[in-house]
């Protein structure tokens, strides 16, 4: 059964508010928040993309891809800053190996 043209919108809406919701939640590092958001999101995007692309407000998709694009950017960051934090800990943890068996 496809979908009207007003829950297209609503869905896009909805996903849209859901998305904020996700960069601020990444902001916070509130990375559950973020997994319980996005399994709302999901389904949201899907519905406002399947109707026709005339069907579709142009102006509140392009702002969707546009926070998308933030959501990924914000997660490459995470990403990067954990290798850097997890090359730091494991320099850490060799320097203090290396002190203990001097000391030994």
């Amino acid at each position: 059964m496809p979908v009207s043209k007003s829950a297209n919108q609503l869905a896009l809406t909805l996903a849209i508010e859901l998305t904020d919701d996700v960069l601020l939640a990444l902001d916070n590092q509130n990375f559950e928040k973020v997994d319980l958001l996005e399994l709302k999101r999901q389904p949201l995007i899907e519905k406002a993309f399947s109707q026709s692309v005339e069907q579709i407000d142009h102006i509140k998709a392009i702002h969707l891809q546009n926070l998308n694009q933030q959501v990924v950017e914000k997660l490459i960051v995470f990403k990067q800053t954990i290798k850097f934090q997890q090359r730091k800990a494991m320099h850490a943890s060799k320097a203090t190996q290396a002190y203990q068996n001097h000391q030994s």
